[in-house]
């Protein structure tokens, strides 16, 4: 198994010390390349905020640029 990002070697036993998975897509990330991206949930009592691991290609920044470039190419027919 390898970093999606990096190829760097990645070992099964070592998961959550090494590297962890995407919350999105699922595949696997080395701590050097894996970015947090922090979630507002609502528990019983009070509203908190947790952070989520994500890999750079799922990170809110790319995928909205990405669904808006989808949309400019739907309407006026140009790839962005």
């Amino acid at each position: 198994m390898e970093c999606s990002e990096c190829g760097k070697e990645l070992r099964e036993d070592e998961r959550g010390i090494t590297w962890r998975e995407c919350s999105f897509c699922g595949k696997p990330v080395c701590l050097d390349c894996i970015r947090y991206v922090a979630v507002k949930r609502k528990g019983i009592y009070k509203e908190f905020v947790d952070t989520i691991p994500v890999c750079k290609n799922c990170t809110p920044e790319k995928r909205l640029s990405d669904k808006l470039a989808k949309i400019v190419d739907e309407v006026l027919g140009i790839d962005l």
